[in-house]
C-alpha cells in the first residue's frame, strides 16, 4: 500500500477535530476545509474510483465545516456528541434526530421506501453498464458519452443517496432528500433549484444566494451562485485528477451556460405581467432533457480525465 494512503485517516481525524472545535461557531472553517480537500490527493493516481469517492467526501466535509460557522446544522443535536457530529459530517444531506417514537417510526418507514427506490433503479444501471461494455464507440463521441454519463450519474448518485440514507434512517433518523426526479424538470430553473443535487442547491441558497442579494437582487445573486458552482466543480475535478485538469474551464463554461438559461427565464418571468402559459409537460421535459444532453460534454469531459490520467 502506498505510504501516502496513511495520510487519509490522519486528515480525516484533523477534520473531525477541527469540526468539534467549530461546533459553537467559534473560529474559521478554512483549516478543516483544507484538510478535507487534501484527502483525495493522498490517493494514488492508479486508484480512480477511490479518488472520486474521496473527492466527493472532500467537498462534503468542506461544505459542512463552512456550515458549522455560518448557521450550523439543521438539527443542533448533531453537535452535542462526537459520534453524532461525525455522522452529520459524513452524510451529505442534513440529518435530524427523532423527537419521539412516532417520528422515529416515520423515518424508518420512509427509509425503507428509499431502499426500495434504490433497488428499482438497479435494472436501468445494469442496462447502462451493458451499453458501456457492448458499444465500443460509445465514448468516442462526446454527445453520446455525455448523454450516457448524464443518466448514469443521476441513477448511480441517487441510488447511492437512497441506499445510504435509507440505511441510516432505520435508526429513526430523518435524512433530507438528495434528488427529486431530475429528468422531470421542465426548465433550467426548476432543475437546479428544486430537483438536481438538493444538497449543493440548499448550500448555495443559504450561504451564497441569500448573502449576496437574495430576493432583493436575484439576478446578481444568481450569477454569483453559478460562477461559484463552476469554480467549486473546477476544484472537484482538480481533486479527482490530482492536479490541473487538461480541460480546465469546461466546468465553468457549463455552469455559465446554465446560469444564462436561468437568467433568461427569470427575465421573461419578470417582464410579463401575467405568468406565461406553460408548455405541455411532455414538451417542456423533452426540451430540457435535450438542453442537458447538448451541454453535458462540457460537464463530463473533465471528469473523463479521471479514468485516463495515470
Amino acid at each position: 500500500m502506498p505510504a501516502s494512503v496513511v495520510l487519509i485517516p490522519v486528515l480525516a481525524a484533523a477534520v473531525l477535530g477541527w469540526a468539534w472545535r467549530l461546533r459553537h461557531g467559534h473560529g474559521a472553517p478554512w483549516p478543516g476545509m483544507l484538510a478535507a480537500y487534501a484527502m483525495p490527493f493522498a490517493v494514488p493516481h492508479a486508484w480512480p474510483y477511490p479518488r472520486l469517492v474521496f473527492s466527493v467526501l472532500a467537498i462534503t466535509l468542506s461544505m459542512k465545516c463552512w456550515a458549522l460557522v455560518h448557521g450550523g446544522p439543521a438539527d443542533p443535536r448533531a453537535t452535542t456528541r462526537l459520534r453524532s457530529l461525525a455522522l452529520w459530517l459524513l452524510l451529505p444531506p442534513e440529518v435530524r434526530w427523532p423527537t419521539d417514537a412516532s417520528t422515529a417510526d416515520i423515518a424508518v418507514a420512509r427509509g425503507r421506501a428509499r431502499l426500495r427506490r434504490a433497488a428499482a433503479k438497479a435494472p436501468a444501471i445494469a442496462a447502462l453498464l451493458w451499453l458501456h461494455l457492448h458499444w465500443p464507440g460509445l465514448h468516442d463521441d462526446a454527445l453520446h458519452e455525455g448523454i450516457w454519463a448524464l443518466w448514469m450519474t443521476w441513477l448511480c448518485g441517487s441510488s447511492i443517496a437512497d441506499l445510504g440514507s435509507g440505511v441510516v434512517m432505520q435508526w429513526g433518523l430523518a435524512v433530507d432528500e438528495s434528488f427529486d426526479s431530475p429528468p422531470l424538470a421542465r426548465s433550467p430553473r426548476e432543475f437546479w433549484a428544486k430537483r438536481w443535487n438538493l444538497i449543493v442547491a440548499g448550500f448555495f441558497a443559504r450561504h451564497v444566494f441569500a448573502q449576496v442579494g437574495g430576493r432583493r437582487r436575484p439576478l446578481r445573486a444568481t450569477v454569483i451562485v453559478f460562477v461559484g458552482s463552476g469554480l467549486m466543480h473546477e476544484l472537484f475535478v482538480a481533486a479527482c485528477v490530482g492536479g490541473v485538469p487538461q480541460r480546465v474551464g469546461w466546468m465553468t463554461a457549463f455552469f455559465a451556460l446554465h446560469g444564462a438559461g436561468v437568467l433568461v427565464q427569470m427575465r421573461l418571468d419578470r417582464r410579463r405581467r401575467r405568468r406565461p402559459p406553460r408548455l405541455p409537460a411532455a414538451v417542456a421535459i423533452a426540451l430540457h432533457v435535450a438542453w442537458l444532453s447538448v451541454t453535458a460534454p462540457l460537464f463530463f469531459g473533465p471528469l473523463g480525465e479521471l479514468f485516463t490520467t495515470r
